[in-house]
């Protein structure tokens, strides 16, 4: 049966409400309890401590030190051996550009540091409703108003959206496996963009009390920058024995629907045992005087395609894929006493990358 918005039973009611978040381990005997665990530790929010960043500069802090040590040896854009782009041979391999062979360093972790999601996405990632508990969240008034008090923030929300949080799916494709590596992360709307609300006040006079009136316009919508921890979107170590030097990241808002087997091809280029041995790399770039030749060094260098198969929910929001290559700099520039870092943007998500 269905019951009315704000109705309540005149009965006892036991709702079970389906969780697509966790899953259970091994099953309850007469011994043992379940043993309960999220699919993603991402959908643990006493885990999540979002920051939100107007400024697109981070900090030293933010960066972290080995990106930092990587700059100060890679920090030019004009091609030489201090260019910028070698930035991650000394983070893998501790090489300089008067330090010619380094080995792989294997404490060295590689994620995403922030996230903005473009506003106009919303429109997109709320298609889902009517699904009870798969909805995505989106605006169920345009307006509300009040009088004699204004409203906070906590309860502009609870009045014009719809409870839940979008499910942001991060796909990983490298050459190291054939099936992506996934990650779930899950956000809310005023986690990710700032509302904008236009605000209208109606004073008080001897006839009527004072009224607070608020409207909301995905237009208007501003996005936020997302500071994530570094075990929240991890891509683990770049060992160039193992994977090419390109890997490429997809990005989806799921929404719950029947699943799909699907197959995707990427070219990929991998340095030959002249450039890397085991953990041991000879050389910064991909030539023998650190030249990347227009990105590629053929010498050092052979081509491969491989296939990837992947599950995906059929009716996924499909919010863009970017190429992420080894010889693409952490670090951009330097301003005051902040960095700039390198940026992906998938026409929706833009995302940076730094190193642990």
């Amino acid at each position: 049966m269905n019951i009315p918005n704000g109705e309540l039973p005149d009965f006892h009611t036991i709702v079970v409400n389906e969780n697509s978040r966790v899953i259970i381990e091994h099953p309850i005997t007469r011994s043992s309890a379940p043993k309960v665990s999220f699919i993603s530790p991402n959908y643990d929010k006493n885990r999540l401590k979002n920051k939100y960043k107007r400024s697109a500069n981070r900090t030293a802090e933010q960066i972290g030190n080995k990106a930092i040590e990587a700059y100060k040896f890679f920090y030019k854009d004009d091609g030489s051996k201090e260019s910028r782009a070698f930035q991650r041979d000394y983070i893998y391999y501790g090489l300089t550009p008067t330090n010619s062979k380094g080995n792989f360093n294997r404490s060295v972790t590689e994620y995403i540091s922030f996230i903005e999601i473009n506003p106009k996405a919303y429109y997109n990632m709320s298609d889902q409703k009517n699904e009870g508990i798969f909805d995505d969240p989106s605006i169920i008034k345009g307006s509300v108003s009040r009088k004699k008090h204004d409203f906070s923030s906590d309860e502009l929300i609870k009045l014009m959206w719809s409870e839940g949080a979008y499910n942001f799916r991060f796909e990983l494709f490298s050459s190291n496996s054939s099936r992506p590596t996934v990650i779930y992360i899950p956000l809310k709307p005023e986690d990710i963009w700032n509302f904008n609300y236009k605000r209208s006040y109606r004073n008080k006079t001897w006839f009527r009390d004072r009224k607070y009136t608020y409207s909301i316009d995905p237009q208007k919508f501003t996005a936020k920058k997302v500071d994530l921890e570094h075990n929240q979107i991890s891509f683990g170590k770049w060992d160039l024995s193992q994977e090419a030097l390109e890997r490429y990241v997809s990005i989806f808002e799921e929404d719950k629907s029947s699943k799909k087997e699907s197959h995707i091809e990427y070219e990929l280029t991998k340095l030959t045992s002249t450039k890397v041995n085991g953990d041991i790399k000879i050389g910064i770039g991909t030539g023998s005087s650190g030249e990347l030749s227009s990105g590629i060094n053929t010498s050092t260098t052979s081509k491969e395609t491989r296939k990837y198969s992947y599950t995906r929910e059929e009716k996924d929001d499909a919010l863009g894929t970017v190429k992420i290559f080894f010889y693409d700099p952490i670090i951009e520039s330097k301003s005051g006493n902040n960095y700039v870092v390198r940026t992906y943007n998938t026409g929706v998500v833009t995302f940076g990358i730094t190193v642990q």
